[in-house]
């Protein structure tokens, strides 16, 4: 008796398999679209109008984990001085004389080399003999123009502190937070200088360690957030970096020690205003794509586990048992004999005939 089955042979899909196939790749084509939509600015834009923005500020009421040589900021800033023009608190006497020493400087260093010499490194301090120096450096980084801070070289805590000789009289852009400031001379001096501030600044590449300027003038927003008892304050300046300036610390165990650190002559210091992090677009999607992206994976192994179930099912019905093969390959019935035993048994066949 035959039997036919009414089965499509193996290998070519049913109409539901085949629907199921179509609905899979249009999916995955719909995702890819959509991917490419959500890809461009101007679709967010239309979804989003309106950015909220998020503050990062970092309020910090007290300063955990401070080195021995750190200071938490503290004190106000006279702010009376700070309005007047820079050019009224210098003597013009002594500012054309030094301007003119200015003349005789190279393009790399803006410190005359005949004062540069007298400049020492690693000692507290500025000595006398490096007077001379000090202060046309500080009236070159006074006088610096705005567009050339701006361009000036970003300063290297490790560069300032392994290098010196290289970096010294040249202009520097450097931003930290205050840790210590004060007003130190509020006269005119033999040079002309009336008014000059020690800032003791806390930047991103210094860790524990502290870098000193010495500035003309400070920015009065700086003075209102002393007043307000903002413990992080923010600031930028350019100057002229001077030399590795030695000064006593506390040391480790408060008995005092001598620590190191660079010194730069500055203009103006200036409050910077704290970044503020924006949450992007992108960001503000990232849990609404991951659900998407969930419940995409979802359905695709739904739709796997149901051909795998599928092809089981069709395993056991009686149509798979007759389309399959009637013969399996194996060696059952199979007798391994030696060619001697088949010798044996010609001869034996031979000599009973």
């Amino acid at each position: 008796m035959r039997f036919r089955s009414k089965s499509q042979p193996r290998g070519i899909l049913s109409g539901k398999e085949q629907r199921r196939l179509t609905l899979l790749v249009l999916g995955i084509g719909i995702v890819l679209i959509g991917f490419n939509t959500i890809g461009r600015t101007g679709f967010w834009a239309g979804i989003f109008p309106n950015q909220p923005a998020v503050d990062s500020a970092v309020n910090r009421d007290s300063v955990p984990g401070l080195g021995p040589d750190e200071f938490v900021v503290g004190g106000s800033v006279s702010s009376s001085r700070q309005a007047a023009d820079p050019d009224k608190w210098l003597d013009a006497a002594a500012a054309r004389r030094f301007e003119s020493s200015q003349a005789q400087s190279d393009s790399e260093s803006r410190i005359p080399a005949d004062l540069s010499g007298s400049i020492r490194d690693d000692v507290i301090g500025v000595h006398s003999t490096e007077s001379d120096a000090y202060y046309v450096a500080l009236r070159v980084a006074e006088k610096l123009p705005r567009s050339e801070s701006k361009e000036a070289t970003p300063a290297s805590y490790a560069l300032f502190m392994d290098a010196p000789e290289m970096c010294r009289g040249r202009i520097w852009r450097i931003t930290g937070e205050i840790r210590r400031i004060e007003n130190v001379q509020s006269a005119a001096n033999a040079f002309g200088v009336n008014s000059l501030y020690d800032v003791w600044l806390s930047t991103p590449d210094s860790g524990n360690q502290l870098v000193h300027l010495i500035a003309s003038s400070v920015d009065q927003r700086i003075a209102a957030a002393l007043s307000r008892g903002q413990q992080s304050i923010p600031v930028e300046a350019a100057g002229v970096y001077f030399k590795r300036e030695g000064y006593r610390r506390a040391g480790d165990d408060g008995s005092g020690d001598i620590g190191l650190t660079p010194l730069l002559l500055c203009g103006r210091v200036r409050y910077l205003t704290p970044q503020v992090a924006v949450a992007t677009r992108a960001e503000e999607l990232t849990p609404w794509l991951g659900w998407f992206a969930a419940t995409l994976g979802a359905g695709v192994l739904l739709i796997l586990w149901r051909f795998s179930a599928s092809d089981r099912i069709f395993r056991t019905t009686r149509t798979h048992q007759l389309t399959a093969l009637p013969v399996r390959p194996g060696f059952a019935g199979v007798e391994a004999q030696s060619v001697s035993d088949s010798l044996r048994k010609m001869e034996q066949e031979h000599t009973d005939d």
